[in-house]
């Protein structure tokens, strides 16, 4: 599977502090379903769904999230 691929900006952006443990395994298991299994593709997926949005997010709100962001990516 070839690498992924996310928005630019996200390149320069500022080291952000980590989300919460179970919502980032929550959004890691969400991609994995999908057949990403590179640990670098995994995290680039899990900060693009948060982006710069509350890390205090609960898995359930973080996984609605991944859902409509994938929607608009396909």
């Amino acid at each position: 599977m070839d690498s992924v691929t996310t928005h630019p900006f996200l390149s320069f952006a500022p080291a952000m502090p980590q989300a919460r443990v179970d919502t980032h395994e929550a959004l890691v298991g969400f991609f994995q379903d999908f057949g990403f299994s590179g640990r670098g593709d995994l995290e680039r997926l899990a900060n693009w769904v948060l982006g710069t949005r509350d890390l205090s997010l609960s898995p359930e709100a973080a996984l609605a999230l991944a859902r409509w962001r994938v929607e608009g990516w396909l």
